[in-house]
């Protein structure tokens, strides 16, 4: 084999290599594959980073192009992400007013270019599977970007380490429903493929791709309309604490970003350790004793919590609660009134 087709088929393998790694989820809007990382009660996915319409063999040999609206393989049946699985139940996880400018956040775990798309279908009916076509008639433009190579409906991913990424969408005015989808698509650009200029060069022809579905609903307000977007947080389940690690230490939510759990320490070498890791810490609440597992990709989660059940109480009154650490409840004792609109049911134990 000459040196140059060593070389080539030595950079396509890596390119391979790195398609396989390459993960990533639509958090703001929560999507319905991660939305129990904010504390929706939804199932636990822990591949919630890898919908990617099967894979890219999948995709483009077994399914000629084609992908579940919601990142499934199109072939499944039913599929996970749709009506009838198991992570479609029907959660409206954020509530919108028609023509609002919303924030978009999505993680990225490991980070290899591409684009990203959001699109909206309007429902009404969450046992309705909806279609493509559907979200092809709203595609909604981004704003106020401080990426210049972004296209007016697609944000072009930064070259660089993985984190999370965050822009902004504007809804449509003329849209209004109980019940919408909104629809991430990110097309990666780390395949080695053809190009319609008749070059070949990483990016072109069939790319890796991800799709995720965020539940949500937009409304008009009653009377005047507000001069600025309104509170995108609309979550009953989601937990407070106090960051004593910034300036003011704020009230902070608690959001699971940890992507895998494993055995830490002494502890690594323990038969099912890691298994025992991965289902106590990524869960909501977390229970992740820091002597035991080690946590990886961008964890919020304050490493003191010791959670293990939740505790409930028919009054108002702050018994001691597992889901709280005592520096948070001592908070809410000294300042229950003035944090109620804050904190959820499940910490007050309304």
């Amino acid at each position: 084999m000459s040196s140059n087709k060593i070389l080539v088929f030595t950079f396509l393998l890596l390119y391979t290599v790195r398609e396989i790694s390459c993960h990533g989820r639509l958090m703001v809007p929560p999507a319905r594959n991660c939305m129990w990382r904010y504390g929706y009660p939804n199932p636990v996915n822990y591949d919630d980073n890898q919908l990617y319409c099967g894979g890219h063999a999948v995709m483009y040999g077994q399914n000629k192009g084609k992908c579940g609206v919601c990142g499934d393989g199109y072939h499944e049946q039913p599929k996970p992400n749709e009506p009838g699985g198991p992570y479609a139940n029907g959660i409206v996880v954020r509530r919108y007013v028609p023509g609002q400018v919303i924030d978009v956040e999505v993680d990225v775990t490991t980070n290899h270019n591409g684009t990203f798309e959001l699109k909206l279908c309007q429902n009404n009916d969450p046992a309705k599977a909806v279609t493509q076509d559907c979200f092809d008639k709203n595609p909604l433009p981004i704003v106020e970007t401080n990426d210049p190579s972004s296209k007016s409906y697609s944000y072009t991913l930064p070259p660089g380490p993985p984190g999370t990424f965050t822009y902004k969408v504007r809804l449509p005015s003329d849209v209004s429903c109980t019940y919408c989808v909104i629809q991430w698509w990110w097309q990666v650009g780390n395949t080695w493929g053809d190009c319609p200029d008749g070059t070949s060069k990483v990016g072109c022809g069939p790319q890796e791709t991800f799709v995720n579905c965020a539940d949500v609903s937009i409304q008009p307000l009653a009377g005047r309309p507000p001069s600025r977007p309104t509170a995108q947080q609309d979550n009953p389940y989601q937990i407070y604490y106090r960051d004593y690690t910034k300036a003011g230490n704020p009230l902070t939510p608690l959001v699971v970003r940890d992507q895998v759990c494993v055995g830490t320490g002494t502890y690594e070498t323990i038969p099912g350790i890691n298994n025992w890791c991965q289902s106590n810490c990524m869960k909501y609440p977390p229970s992740c004793p820091a002597d035991k597992c080690r946590a990886n990709f961008n964890t919020q989660v304050d490493r003191q919590w010791q959670v293990k059940t939740r505790r409930k109480t028919k009054n108002r009154s702050l018994a001691p609660n597992p889901l709280v650490p005592k520096y948070l409840m001592d908070h809410f004792q000294e300042n229950l009134i003035g944090i109620q609109p804050l904190i959820n049911q499940g910490i007050t134990g309304k």
